[in-house]
């Protein structure tokens, strides 16, 4: 699925998704999907992080990194 968000998000998701094939194979759905969630400033930096890391599982973890960062930005809600 592409993001609904915006279409600069989903000309970068596509781009994103590009080279993480290209790079990697076959990708699991769910981490597509979870992609498809993200901002284009996050997917922006992910297309940098897909270039340089060695394999998936280290990608996998700065997508998680990045979410990290940008929800601790938002205002918590308690």
């Amino acid at each position: 699925s592409t993001p609904s968000n915006s279409s600069a998000a989903s000309d970068v998701y596509k781009r994103q998704m590009r080279i993480l094939r290209r790079r990697f194979g076959e990708l699991p759905l769910s981490l597509e999907e979870h992609l498809g969630t993200l901002s284009a400033d996050e997917l922006d930096i992910l297309v940098d992080t897909a270039l340089d890391v060695p394999d998936l599982e280290t990608f996998k973890a700065q997508v998680e990194q990045i979410e990290a960062t940008s929800s601790d930005s938002e205002p918590a809600t308690a």
